[in-house]
């Protein structure tokens, strides 16, 4: 439904007999003014909740870039690799590596998420870490 021509006329024909001529333009000036604030107030608010957002996002990304540690029989098997030629005599096993194990990423999330008070029995990192976006966004937007 559009307003029209008439509907328009009747409108300003009240407000000119309720505050008179010479406020009509005061009253605009106004409200206008008012508008404009209401508008700059609803633009910073969408970009405090778009950074909020992407900085949640950027986190989630870098964590789920971090190689997933696999368990299983799947573990025990390794990608094909060419040997290096070894000199005749030299021992046929490799020395193990005496620097400890990092911890893996998926311990941490585990550790995040139930700090979140999220349920972790089942659920692989990817599904966790959703849930942990999900929940700090929705604390992010009852924050703000």
């Amino acid at each position: 439904m559009t307003t029209g021509g008439t509907e328009i006329l009747v409108v300003l024909a009240i407000a000119v007999m309720l505050f008179g001529p010479k406020k009509l333009p005061e009253l605009a000036r106004t409200m206008g003014e008012a508008m404009g604030e209401y508008h700059k107030a609803t633009r910073e608010f969408e970009n405090e909740v778009r950074k909020a957002s992407t900085s949640v996002d950027r986190e989630i990304t870098s964590a789920t870039s971090v190689e997933p540690r696999k368990i299983g029989p799947a573990a025990q098997t390794r990608p094909a690799r060419p040997t290096p030629a070894r000199p005749a005599g030299a021992p046929t096993t490799r020395p193990v590596s005496e620097k400890p194990a990092a911890p893996s990423s998926d311990v941490k999330v585990k550790e995040i998420a139930k700090n979140l008070g999220i349920d972790t029995a089942n659920k692989t990192d990817a599904q966790l870490l959703r849930e942990i976006s999900i929940k700090t966004k929705k604390q992010e937007l009852t924050k703000g």
